[in-house]
C-alpha cells in the first residue's frame, strides 16, 4: 500500500480540490473534467466555444473542446469578459446547494439525496446514449468489463452523498461545508500516516487543518452554537473521506471513456444504492407523495412528516441540477479554457465561506460561534496550503523527472557529450537538433559539454546521427561559454565531420501526420495527444520527452516522437541499413498508435495539407518558442503560418562519402526535388475546397521566407563545398538562441555578428558549436545540409508512399551508377529551369510541361533509375517503388483520385477524407 500512495496521492491531491473531478492522466492541465461534487454530481463538461453562436453558416463546425490548452499555454492571456462574472456565479451556484438541501428538512436525508441524483442520471443517460453509439466494439467490450469499477465508484459517491445530507441535517451548514471540502487535507493525512513523501508546504497545511478540525470539534461538543453536533461532523468528514474512493476510481476509467458514459453508470448507480437505502432505512415508500416517498419530488405532497403543510418540491431538485450542476460545475469546466485550474481549484475553496453566508441570509443557520470561526478559518487556510503546496511539488516532481530522463537519455545516447541547456535540457546533442522548419523541436543532439538531452543517440560506425527526441527536462549542465571566438573552420569541419565510408550509410525516415477526433474530425489538442504520448510510454516502452514539465514527446531505440506547432504527430526514425528496417519501423509506429487512438476515438491522417481547418481553429502546441514564430513568420511572407500548422511531411536523411560526394547528391536532390513533389502530391485541399494545387504544401513553401528557402543556385556552381555552404548559412538571419532554459529572441539578427561577440540580444557573448546545430536547423532550403542530406519536398501521404519515398532516393543515391544517371539527367538545366519546375508541379503535378515533354515523361525515367539504383544493392528493395511506377506511368497522383472522389463519392465534401483514407 506505501508504495502505492506516492503515485496515487500526488495527482488526486491536486484533482481533489475540485471535489468530485477527476483529470485525466497524462495531460499537464487537464481541461475536461468529470464533476459528481456534493453539489452536481455526475454532471457532465458541457464545453461550448464560447464564440460559436458568432460564427455564420459558412464557418466549419468547431469542436467545442479544442481550445482549452491553447488557451492555458498562452498564459491566459486572453481572459474574455465574461469569464471572472461566471466564477463569482460559479462559487455562488455550487455554495447555495448546501442551503437548498437545508431548506428541505423535513425530507430524509438518504431520500433527499436520492432525489438529487436521480435527475442527474435522467439528464447523463441521454448524453451516455449518444456517445455510446459511437464507441467502437472494443470499447463497449472495455466499457462493459468495468461495471465492476463504475459500481464500485458509484457506491463512494452515494455514500458521499447521504452522510454529507445527513450531516447537514445534523450539524451546522457552516461545519458540514468546511468539513466536507477538506478531501485534500484527508489525502495528505493518507498519504503521512502510510510514510509518503510530503512537502514542506502540504505537511504543514495538514497540521494546520487538523488544528482547524479539533477547534470545530471543541465547538462542537461544547453546544456553544446551535445546531452543531459531533455526529453531523463526523458524517460530513466520511462524505469527504470517501471521495477518495470515487477519485481513484474515476482517473482510472476517465483516460479512455467518454465523459457520459462513465457519469451515468456511476451516477445511477449511486442514485439505485440511495433510493433502496432511504425505502430500507426511513418511513418513505415507494409511491408515497413528497417527503413520504422516494421518487416524492415528482409530486406534491405532505411537506412534512406530520403532514402540516403541503410542498412539491421539484423546484428545489430542478435547481439542483441546474445552478449548482451546469451553472456551478460546467461554469468551471468552462473556466478552465481561460483561467488555470489552480485558480479555479481555490476558488472552489470559497465554498464554506460563501455557502454560510447563503445559509445565514435564507435563513436556515444562524450566526456561526467563535470556535466555527476560528477554525472555519483554520481549516480554509490550511486546504489552501495544501493546495497550493500540492501543485508546486507535482510541477516541482515533473521537471525533475524530466531532467532524469533528458540526462539518462544523452548518457545513453552517447555521441559527443551532447549539451543540456539549462533547466529544460534541450538537448542540442551531437547531430541535429531541436529547431526545425518555423522553430519547430524536432530532436536533441549535442556537440558541446554536458549531458544529451531527450534519447539523442548516435551510432559511432554507422554514422547518420538522429536525435532522438528534443531535450529532456530539468538537471542537465548549462553549457559553459565560450571565452573565444568560433572560427569559420570550425563550422566547417562540423558539417565535413559526416563524411563517412559507404559501409557507414544509414537511412533515416520522418513523416508527420495530422491528428484528430473521430466525432467531428477537429485537430487533436494538446491534452489529447499528451494522452497518446503517455499511454506510448506506459504500454510500448518509449520514454518520455519533458519541457516545463510538459510531455512533448517519446523516444525509444533512436526513434523519436515529437509535435509540430499545430500538433502534427512527428516520427523521425533511427538510422537503419535497409528499406525494409524503415518500413518497418513506420509499420510499427503506426500500429502502436491506431490502436492507442481506437480507444481515445481519434485518428491520423496522412496528407499533406489540412484540408479543412483554419489557422484560428487549430490548438497551439505548448512549447514557449512558437509565440515568438507566430508572430514573426507573417514579417517575412505570406504563408509562414501555414506552414507552421497546416503542412505534414515526409522525408528522408541520407548520407555521403566526401565533399564530392556530397555536392553530387546535393545538386541532384534539390534539381529532382520538383519530381518528387509531383509524385507524391497529396494536399489538395484547403478548408474544405480545392485549392487550385495539387500540393498546397508545396505551393506554401514558395513563400515562407526567401533568405532561408528555395532552390540555393550556388549549390551548382563549381566553387560549391562545404565552406560555401558555411557562408550561406552565415547569412540566414537568425530566429533565437537558447540559454538558461528560455529561447532568448534574435529575430533578424546576425550570425555573423554573434561570432563576433555584437549579438544585441546577448552582447559580449560567443556562440557554441551546439548554437551552430540549432542554427542550421533553422534554414529550409528543398534540400537541407547538415552531417547528413535532408530531402524535404514531399507531401505527407499513406503508409506505402511513407515507405516509397526512402526508397526513390535511396535507389538514386546509395548506387554509384543510379547517382552519376541521375546526375547527367539534370546536369544542364538551369536555374530558371529549376525554379519554375518547384513552382508549377504544385499546381500542374506530373502535367507540367518541361523541355517538350512533361514532369510525368521525368518522372518515369527517375522511377526507372532508381529501380536500377535499389537491384543493384542486391537487398530486394525495389518492390517498394511499385506505388510511384504506377502513378508515373498513369499521370495520376493520390491528389487526382482525392479530387475525384470530392466531386462524385464525397459530393463536395472532405470529412469523407478522414474516414476512409486515415492509417
Amino acid at each position: 500500500m506505501q508504495a502505492l500512495i506516492p503515485g496515487a496521492l500526488k495527482r488526486l491531491l491536486l484533482a481533489s480540490n475540485f471535489r468530485g473531478y477527476s483529470r485525466v492522466p497524462g495531460a499537464s492541465e487537464q481541461t475536461t473534467i468529470t464533476t459528481t461534487s456534493t453539489a452536481a454530481a455526475g454532471t457532465p463538461s458541457l464545453q461550448t466555444s464560447p464564440d460559436a453562436a458568432l460564427r455564420g453558416p459558412a464557418q466549419p463546425h468547431v469542436n467545442p473542446q479544442r481550445h482549452p490548452q491553447q488557451q492555458q499555454q498562452q498564459g491566459h492571456g486572453h481572459v474574455p469578459l465574461f469569464a471572472y462574472p461566471l466564477l463569482v456565479a460559479a462559487v455562488f451556484a455550487v455554495s447555495s446547494a448546501a442551503t437548498v438541501f437545508s431548506l428541505m428538512p423535513e425530507v430524509p436525508a438518504i431520500t433527499l439525496a436520492a432525489w438529487r441524483l436521480q435527475l442527474t442520471s435522467v439528464l447523463l443517460g441521454v448524453g451516455a446514449v449518444a456517445q455510446w453509439r459511437h464507441l467502437s466494439p472494443s470499447d463497449r467490450s472495455r466499457a462493459l468489463r468495468s461495471c465492476g469499477w463504475l459500481v464500485g465508484s458509484g457506491a463512494c459517491l452515494a455514500v458521499h452523498f447521504g452522510s454529507w445530507v445527513w450531516g447537514l441535517q445534523h450539524t451546522s451548514l457552516t461545519h458540514s461545508l468546511l468539513l466536507v471540502s477538506a478531501t485534500p487535507l484527508l489525502l495528505a493525512a493518507l498519504a503521512l500516516t502510510t510514510g509518503s513523501r510530503l512537502s514542506a508546504g502540504e505537511l504543514g497545511g495538514t497540521l494546520l487543518g487538523l488544528a482547524g478540525a479539533v477547534v470545530l470539534s471543541v465547538g462542537a461538543s461544547g453546544g456553544g452554537e446551535a445546531r452543531v453536533g459531533l455526529a453531523g461532523d463526523l458524517a460530513s468528514l466520511l462524505a469527504s473521506a470517501v471521495m477518495v474512493g470515487y477519485l481513484s476510481v474515476g482517473r482510472r476509467l476517465r483516460q479512455w471513456m467518454p465523459i457520459f458514459v462513465y457519469a451515468f453508470p456511476v451516477t445511477a448507480a449511486a442514485a439505485l444504492a440511495l433510493t433502496l437505502g432511504g425505502l430500507a432505512l426511513e418511513p418513505v415508500s415507494l409511491g408515497g407523495a413528497g417527503s413520504g416517498g422516494v421518487f416524492g419530488w415528482l409530486v406534491g405532497g405532505s411537506g412534512s412528516r406530520s403532514g402540516s403543510r403541503s410542498t412539491h418540491y421539484g423546484g428545489w431538485v430542478l435547481y439542483l441540477a441546474l445552478g449548482p450542476g451546469i451553472v456551478g460545475h460546467t461554469g468551471f469546466n468552462t473556466l478552465l479554457r481561460y483561467l488555470s485550474p489552480l485558480t479555479v481549484a481555490l476558488a472552489f475553496q470559497m465554498e464554506p465561506l460563501v455557502g454560510s453566508l447563503i445559509g445565514w441570509g435564507a435563513g436556515v443557520m444562524t450566526a456561526p460561534g467563535g470556535a466555527t470561526y476560528g477554525g472555519g478559518a483554520l481549516v480554509v487556510a490550511a486546504t489552501v496550503w495544501v493546495t497550493l503546496a500540492s501543485a508546486a511539488r507535482e510541477r516541482a516532481e515533473q521537471q525533475q523527472q524530466g531532467g532524469q530522463e533528458g540526462q539518462g537519455g544523452g548518457q545513453k545516447g552517447g555521441g559527443q557529450q551532447g549539451v543540456v541547456v539549462g533547466k529544460e535540457g534541450a538537448g542540442v546533442g551531437e547531430e541535429g537538433v531541436a529547431l526545425v522548419a518555423a522553430g519547430r523541436w524536432r530532436k536533441g543532439a549535442g556537440e558541446e559539454a554536458g549531458v544529451g538531452g531527450g534519447g539523442g543517440r548516435r551510432e559511432e560506425r554507422a554514422g547518420l546521427l538522429r536525435g532522438g527526441g528534443g531535450g529532456g527536462g530539468g538537471g542537465g549542465a548549462v553549457a559553459e561559454r565560450r571565452t573565444e571566438p568560433l572560427t569559420k573552420q570550425e563550422l566547417v569541419d562540423f558539417l565535413s565531420s559526416g563524411c563517412k565510408p559507404k559501409s557507414q550509410w544509414r537511412i533515416g525516415t520522418e513523416h508527420e501526420k495530422l491528428g484528430f477526433n473521430l466525432h467531428d474530425n477537429s485537430r487533436m489538442t494538446y491534452d489529447q495527444i499528451a494522452q497518446v504520448l503517455r499511454k506510448l510510454e506506459a504500454r510500448f516502452g518509449w520514454q518520455p520527452i519533458m519541457e516545463d514539465g510538459r510531455i512533448i514527446g517519446v523516444h525509444l531505440d533512436g526513434q523519436s516522437v515529437t509535435l509540430e506547432p499545430g500538433g502534427q504527430f512527428e516520427l523521425s526514425g533511427a538510422p537503419v541499413d535497409s528499406i525494409h528496417k524503415t518500413c518497418a519501423e513506420v509499420n510499427s509506429h503506426l500500429y502502436q498508435v491506431k490502436a492507442i487512438c481506437e480507444e481515445l476515438h481519434c485518428g491520423f491522417l496522412g496528407v499533406g495539407f489540412d484540408p479543412k481547418w483554419a489557422i484560428p481553429e487549430i490548438p497551439v502546441m505548448p512549447k514557449g518558442r512558437y509565440a515568438l514564430m507566430k508572430a514573426y513568420m507573417p514579417t517575412v511572407g505570406t504563408m509562414g503560418l501555414d506552414m507552421m500548422f497546416r503542412t505534414c511531411t515526409v522525408q528522408v536523411n541520407l548520407d555521403f562519402e566526401s565533399e564530392r560526394d556530397m555536392v553530387d547528391k546535393f545538386r541532384i536532390g534539390l534539381a529532382l526535388q520538383p519530381v518528387a513533389n509531383a509524385l507524391f502530391a497529396n494536399s489538395p485541399f484547403k478548408e474544405g475546397r480545392p485549392t487550385g494545387y495539387v500540393s498546397t504544401r508545396g505551393h506554401v513553401w514558395t513563400d515562407v521566407d526567401n533568405s532561408r528557402t528555395g532552390n540555393l543556385p550556388f549549390v551548382f556552381r563549381e566553387d560549391m563545398c562545404f565552406e560555401r555552404y558555411v557562408e550561406y548559412a552565415m547569412d540566414v538571419p537568425m530566429y533565437f538562441v537558447y540559454r538558461n532554459g528560455q529561447y532568448v529572441n534574435a529575430l533578424g539578427m546576425s550570425w555573423r555578428d554573434f561570432m563576433a561577440g555584437r549579438l544585441p540580444a546577448l552582447p559580449g557573448e560567443y556562440p557554441t558549436l551546439a548554437d551552430w546545430a540549432n542554427h542550421l536547423t533553422t534554414i529550409f532550403p528543398e534540400v537541407r545540409l547538415k552531417k547528413y542530406l535532408e530531402m524535404r519536398g514531399a507531401d505527407g501521404g499513406p503508409w506505402r508512399m511513407l515507405c516509397a519515398l526512402p526508397a526513390l532516393w535511396v535507389g538514386l543515391l546509395y548506387d554509384d551508377e543510379a547517382q552519376q544517371q541521375a546526375l547527367a539527367l539534370v546536369s544542364d538545366w538551369t536555374d530558371a529551369e529549376r525554379d519554375c519546375l518547384r513552382t508549377e508541379v504544385t499546381r500542374f503535378g506530373l502535367r507540367t510541361r518541361f523541355r517538350g515533354g512533361t514532369v510525368q515523361d521525368l518522372a518515369k525515367e527517375v522511377v526507372s533509375i532508381a529501380r536500377g539504383g535499389l537491384q543493384r544493392r542486391g537487398a530486394d528493395e525495389a518492390s517498394f517503388l511499385k506505388r510511384l511506377e504506377v502513378i508515373a506511368e498513369t499521370g495520376l497522383t493520390q491528389s487526382d483520385h482525392l479530387l475525384e472522389l470530392y466531386e462524385t463519392k464525397w459530393k463536395r465534401s472532405v470529412d469523407p477524407l478522414y474516414t476512409e483514407f486515415m492509417y
